[in-house]
Parts: C-alpha cells; sequence; structure tokens
C-alpha cells in the first residue's frame, strides 16, 4: 500500500473511518467475540480484494470484494443456524457486510493504483 499523491481528504478520510470503527466497537457490547467481527471481516475484504485485482480491474475487485466477502459472512451465519448449540442472527449478516464495507472503504483510500 502505497499511495503516491498525499491528498488531505484521504487523510480526514481514514480519521472519520476510524471513528466509525471506534463508535462500532463501542456499540457492540454482547461479547468480545462480535467485537472481532469488524476487524475479521475487513481484513477478509481485503484479501479478497487482493485476490480478486489479480485478474480484474480495481473497480471490479473493490465491488466484487465486498460482495465475495460479504457473501462468506452471511454463509458464516447460515452454518450458524444450522447448528444446534450455536445461533446465526440477520443482525450479524449485517454487521458482516458492515465490516466488509468499512474494509473495503479502507482499501480504496490506501491502495495504489499501479
Amino acid at each position: 500500500f502505497r499511495r503516491r499523491e498525499r491528498r488531505g481528504w484521504v487523510y480526514a478520510a481514514l480519521i472519520f473511518l476510524g471513528i466509525a470503527c471506534y463508535v462500532l466497537l463501542t456499540l457492540i457490547q454482547e461479547s468480545p467475540a462480535k467485537r472481532l467481527h469488524l476487524t475479521e471481516y475487513g481484513f477478509l475484504s481485503y484479501l479478497t480484494f487482493r485476490a480478486l485485482r489479480v485478474d480484474t480491474g480495481y473497480r471490479s475487485a473493490y465491488l466484487w470484494g465486498w460482495v465475495v466477502a460479504a457473501g462468506r459472512g452471511a454463509l458464516d451465519e447460515g452454518i450458524q443456524a444450522c447448528l444446534p448449540n450455536r445461533a446465526g442472527q440477520l443482525a450479524d449478516v449485517g454487521l458482516n457486510a458492515l465490516s466488509c464495507g468499512l474494509g473495503m472503504v479502507a482499501v480504496m483510500l490506501v491502495a495504489s493504483r499501479e
């Protein structure tokens, strides 16, 4: 991640994104595992972006990276709904998709287009 131009709005957007993540972390009071969703699925969207960027353009990699990572989060919750000792929740699907979106926004702000 090396971005050549240094624009002030990129840094402002990263600060805003950090504040949004902090607010989400403070609002999630259920368990520490739920708080990990933010980091876990944000990083998953980054890895998916990196994998897709090899064969597609940046715009497609951003979109499909989010779709694949959010779909993986929905699949995870679907599997949990089928297990007797776990509970898949629709709110967790939304949290996973939001986490993937925040991670992808961070990638968009930081990634270079080389």
